[in-house]
């Protein structure tokens, strides 16, 4: 009964604030100025007026497009609000729901710690003692849990908690949770190396969020992860150059209609890596023009932001220029306690630490670089920095110690060929690994006397 009422709640609530809905209509259509002081004017009607629930849905929607417009702070005065009244009414979907906001907001700011206290309150609200009673709260929470499990390095539990909460899901017609759901999943599996299954999410996540026809938000996201998925399967050739290129497009020029100015940003972070032949000026400016906008915000990504920045003055090889970004990238992300998008950032530090001729130095940060990309399931950087390890301890003769991380190599390349699905580039990785592998028995049959060790392929 409780689970009844609650979708009885969502009904009443939601459908009114939404049904002919001139706010929506006019942020969708890219007037966001027009859309802001249609919110605006609803929320002082309803605070002239005398129904709770109205004033309650007023707040939540001005906390909401708050967030969308890159105000997270502005959205979480009025969630707080919105919670007051929700515990005035005493109604646990509005309290739930008021939760989930708060936590959506602080999230997006990189306050991982304070958004999971939200999270955890409102799953208890909505499914006490472990029984889901109230779907959209439960659903939400669960599903954000997950992605700043994730962002903070932990994937499996990430993972098992998404896979669940996208399932309900689908099988109750959710579609803004399939939407959210197949963009978190799909950039687990980029982490995870599993290219053919993010692709699959995302275009899951992106035909969801159309058809759901609900936030921009969703699907301007669903539309930002398919852009990268498709950047990495240009990378392997399972897709054209061109066509990855026309999702970034998209992702930018969608992003940029609806005025979700963080998702904006990270179209324009992903077309300057990408490049597709584009000057070294105009990348600079793309990275340049998102940080701006991601630090105004204070968001989350603004650490990975800084890194591609880094990242980009590596290529060019301005050495002190990359390494302010890339350590000020990191600094900020261990700060966040957000660790996706970190390896990439500690990898590059090594390179630098290389290319000033501090061996030394290289070899600790490739280590650090490593042991973390393992302990997040980053396999792709796991087993790349470890052989590079291995090449350079064999380098200075610690045959022994080399043959460790050659071995770490190739178990990490090893779970990532299980997972390829396309033939060329499974055949790629298996000859990489027959490399490392060989590498591998000529150090143990040396240091054994024993013959070749021998890491089965298959």
């Amino acid at each position: 009964m409780k689970m009844i009422a609650a979708f009885i709640a969502v009904l009443l609530i939601w459908s009114e604030a939404f049904a002919g809905d001139k706010a929506m209509q006019l942020y969708k259509s890219g007037d966001k100025a027009a859309a802001r002081r249609v919110f605006e004017q609803e929320l002082k009607a309803a605070r002239g007026g005398k129904r709770p629930d109205a004033l309650w849905t007023a707040l939540m929607r001005a906390a909401w497009f708050a967030d969308e417009t890159g105000e997270p702070k502005r959205s979480i005065e009025f969630s707080n609000e919105a919670l007051e009244v929700a515990s005035k009414i005493n109604n646990n979907f509005m309290i739930g729901r008021s939760l989930c906001w708060l936590g959506w907001a602080y999230s997006s700011m990189g306050r991982y710690t304070t958004a999971i206290t939200f999270y955890e309150e409102a799953v208890k609200l909505g499914a006490p003692d472990g029984k889901i009673e109230i779907i959209p709260v439960w659903g939400l929470a669960s599903q954000e849990l997950g992605a700043i499990y994730f962002k903070m390095g932990e994937t499996k539990k990430a993972k098992e908690i998404l896979l669940e909460t996208t399932k309900v899901a689908r099988e109750h017609k959710v579609l803004a949770g399939v939407a959210e759901g197949g963009a978190h999943l799909a950039e687990i599996a980029l982490v995870e190396g599993d290219i053919e299954e993010a692709w699959r999410w995302a275009k899951e996540g992106v035909k969801a969020a159309d058809e759901c026809a609900c936030s921009p938000f969703n699907l301007a996201r669903a539309k930002v992860v398919k852009a990268k998925v498709g950047v990495e399967r240009a990378k392997r050739k399972s897709m054209d150059a061109e066509d990855a290129e026309k999702l970034i497009d998209e992702a930018l020029d969608y992003s940029k209609k609806v005025g979700v100015v963080t998702l904006k940003a990270q179209a324009m972070i992903l077309k300057s890596k990408a490049g597709y032949g584009l000057k070294s000026e105009k990348r600079l400016e793309l990275l340049e023009d998102a940080i701006k906008t991601l630090e105004k915000s204070e968001h989350e990504t603004r650490g990975a932001a800084q890194g591609a920045l880094g990242g980009l003055w590596l290529d060019e090889k301005a050495v002190d220029l990359a390494e302010g970004y890339l350590k000020q990238g990191l600094k900020v992300n261990q700060e966040m306690l957000r660790q996706v998008d970190s390896a990439y950032m500690m990898t590059s530090i090594a390179e630098l630490s290389g290319l000033k001729g501090d061996k030394k130095k290289e070899l600790e940060e490739l280590k650090a670089a490593a042991d973390f990309a393992l302990s997040t399931g980053d396999l792709t950087v796991a087993y790349k920095s470890s052989r590079k390890i291995g090449e350079m301890l064999l380098e200075d003769g610690y045959d022994s110690m080399a043959r460790g991380w050659f071995e770490s190599s190739a178990k990490a390349l090893k779970e990532l060929i299980d997972r390829e699905e396309v033939p060329e580039v499974r055949s790629t990785l298996e000859r990489e690994y027959i490399e490392i592998r060989t590498v591998y028995s000529e150090l143990s049959a040396e240091l054994t006397n024993e013959g070749s060790a021998e890491i089965p392929l298959s």
